[in-house]
C-alpha cells in the first residue's frame, strides 16, 4: 500500500474497519517526511489506531497544516536540513501552536527539539509501541 495519492503528494487514510477503535479515532495526523519507508510505517500505524493520516513534503507542510488543521504533526528531521523546517514551523503563526513529534537519526536535532514548547522527539528507527503511546498521550491532552 502506497501512502501517496495518484498525484504523488499525500493520501488520507480512512479505513472504515478501524475507525472508532481508539479513544482518539477521527484524529488527523500530519506526517511530514520524504522517506517512503517511514511514510509506509506511519501509515500502517495510524490505520491500526483509526487515525486519519495526511502526508506532506517538507516544503508544503505549512500550507497543508493551514488547510487540514491536524491534531498532531510528525516531522521527519534530516540532520542537515530538518532543523530549518522545525524552526520555520515554530516561527509561523499558522503552525506554531500544533503539537509536534520530531523523528530523527540526529542527536543534535533531538536535543534542540526537546527544548522547544509543544515538541517531543523520538530517534529513528523508532519503537512503534513507544511512538503510539506518545502520540496517544499527546492526543488525549489536545
Amino acid at each position: 500500500m502506497s501512502p501517496s495519492s495518484p498525484n504523488g503528494s499525500r493520501r488520507r487514510i480512512q479505513d472504515p474497519e478501524v475507525v472508532g477503535s481508539s479513544p482518539t479515532s477521527g484524529t488527523i495526523i500530519l506526517h511530514v517526511d520524504e522517506e517512503l519507508d517511514h511514510q509506509i510505517i506511519v501509515s500502517m500505524l495510524c490505520q491500526s489506531q483509526g487515525w486519519d493520516l495526511e502526508i506532506a513534503r517538507p516544503w508544503e507542510a505549512a500550507d497543508v497544516i493551514d488547510r487540514i488543521k491536524p491534531d498532531l504533526i510528525l516531522l521527519g528531521v534530516e540532520p542537515k536540513t530538518g532543523l530549518g523546517k522545525l524552526y520555520a514551523l515554530r516561527a509561523d503563526p499558522r503552525t506554531n501552536h500544533y503539537p509536534l513529534i520530531v523523528l530523527s537519526t540526529d542527536q543534535r536535532s533531538m536535543l534542540v527539539a526537546d527544548k522547544l514548547d509543544g515538541v517531543a522527539a523520538r530517534m529513528k528507527p523508532f519503537d512503534l509501541p513507544d511512538l503510539v503511546e506518545l502520540m496517544t498521550q499527546i492526543l488525549l491532552v489536545v
